[in-house]
């Protein structure tokens, strides 16, 4: 590996490739929080969007159907599943 000082091309320095590669590794772990992140909130936001059966059924007895309330179980597994890969 290569870098540019004043106009010329020299090799990096071993603790600056160790750097880089640290670096490398680093924003890869972050990148992969990030996606546990973003799949917890997208199944928090279905939960979410799903909550009108929940208040339905309470108010007036209507049965929530059966394919919700198995994807609304799953949403809930899973967010517990994610949330464990986070140490939380």
């Amino acid at each position: 590996m290569n870098k540019v000082v004043n106009g010329k091309i020299i090799p990096l320095t071993e603790e600056e490739i160790a750097q880089r590669e640290a670096d490398a590794i680093k924003a890869q772990e972050e990148q992969q929080l990030q996606s546990i992140k973003d799949d917890i909130d997208t199944h928090r936001k279905y939960l979410s969007d799903t909550d009108w059966y929940v208040i339905r059924k309470q108010e007036n007895g209507t049965e929530i159907p059966h394919e919700v309330l198995t994807a609304r179980d799953e949403a809930r597994a899973n967010i517990d599943n994610l949330r464990q890969q986070l140490g939380e």
